[in-house]
């Protein structure tokens, strides 16, 4: 409890500002699932270092959901901060799969707390409604009108519902006869999204440098967690190997315009503005490489080149998705102290 409180405090007074934005949970569910994904699947979950994670990603969810409430209530600033934006409001979806999240780890490992898991497992259901009805109302504005900005973040309608099943699968709050439903309205919600981020890069004009978006990788991870829900419950199994090779592709595909969108912008702005620059969306990978490892380890290979590919994802990945972990806590760290520095000198300033 101590070190819960202590980590509700640091998140209070340093991450602050970070944390207002519409998709902060993203650091949620990025830390959710090396700890409920990757680390549950290499190591296990009984180490005291996984708990402690567990606790902060916790003390991170309430904090932001003060933050959420806060706008809501005392600013008044909800609409302007997470509804104006036609495209910014599906990162509310990063709430719904978040709170997901928080609800398996609740269950997982603090087993004397189930009870505040249900609760909460079953206002996030009323949540995602709201979300779903909200989102389905502005993909048909998206379908009849320009789609300039549409970016993978209109595929969070896909990640929040099939992250519905997974909850469901450890909590058992729905009959499981509506863990099919939601995997199927999950797997539509995908198509039309991504039928619109392909209108968006076919018709518009477009610089990969300046527009292609991090959160282009939900992609890929989109398809991930809907793999992982069928697996989770043992639905549509003849269909999630086929699935997986799907999302290596798309892996492979959106991650290869990575690294060419990393060498056009270092070559356009230089190492340290491409390379170095922190942007809370940056989350969305670190997700979406957990949740891909999370997919993989599901997969039963019918053939011994699948097995080494899978062998070599699980032995090699793991390190890949920590690298990329500490690299973005570095970010932060770095985006953090700036912005404390900065801070103190308009203060002085005042001062003088």
């Amino acid at each position: 409890m101590i070190y819960f409180i202590l980590f509700i405090i640091m998140n209070l007074f340093i991450l602050k500002k970070e944390l207002m934005e519409t998709s902060s949970m993203a650091i949620v569910m990025a830390l959710g699932i090396i700890t409920n994904g990757v680390l549950f699947n290499y190591i296990g979950m009984d180490t005291w270092y996984v708990r402690l994670i567990s606790l902060y990603c916790m003390s991170l969810w309430l904090v932001i959901t003060w933050n959420i409430l806060q706008s809501l209530f005392i600013r008044k600033d909800f609409i302007s901060l997470h509804l104006t934006d036609k495209v910014n409001r599906f990162g509310m979806g990063t709430w719904i799969a978040a709170t997901n999240i928080i609800c398996i780890l609740i269950h997982e490992e603090f087993s004397k707390w189930s009870m505040a898991a249900i609760i909460i497992g079953y206002w996030n259901l009323f949540l995602w409604l709201v979300f779903i009805g909200l989102s389905l109302r502005t993909i048909s504005m998206f379908f009849s009108q320009p789609v300039e900005k549409v970016h993978g973040v209109i595929l969070l309608t896909t990640v929040s519902t099939q992250s519905i099943v997974v909850m469901n699968s450890q909590l058992n709050l729905l009959n499981i006869v509506f863990n099919k439903f939601f995997i199927v309205m999950g797997i539509l919600f995908y198509f039309f999204c991504l039928y619109l981020i392909v209108k968006r890069y076919l018709k518009v004009k477009w610089m990969i440098e300046t527009d292609w978006k991090n959160t282009n990788c939900i992609i890929h991870g989109a398809l991930s967690i809907t793999g992982v829900a069928c697996s989770f419950t043992h639905s549509f199994s003849s269909m999630v190997s086929i699935l997986w090779f799907v999302v290596c592709f798309l892996f492979i595909l959106i991650e290869s315009i990575e690294v060419i969108r990393l060498i056009k912008r270092v070559n356009k702005f230089g190492f340290r503005m491409a390379f170095m620059i922190y942007d809370t969306s940056q989350w969305s990978r670190i997700f979406t490489f957990g949740m891909f490892y999370t997919f993989t380890i599901f997969i039963k290979p019918t053939s011994t080149i699948v097995m080494d590919i899978k062998q070599m994802i699980i032995n090699v990945g793991v390190w890949g998705i920590f690298v990329l972990l500490l690299f973005q806590m570095f970010l932060l760290a770095k985006h953090v102290t700036l912005q404390v520095k900065t801070y103190r000198k308009d203060t002085h300033s005042m001062e003088m």
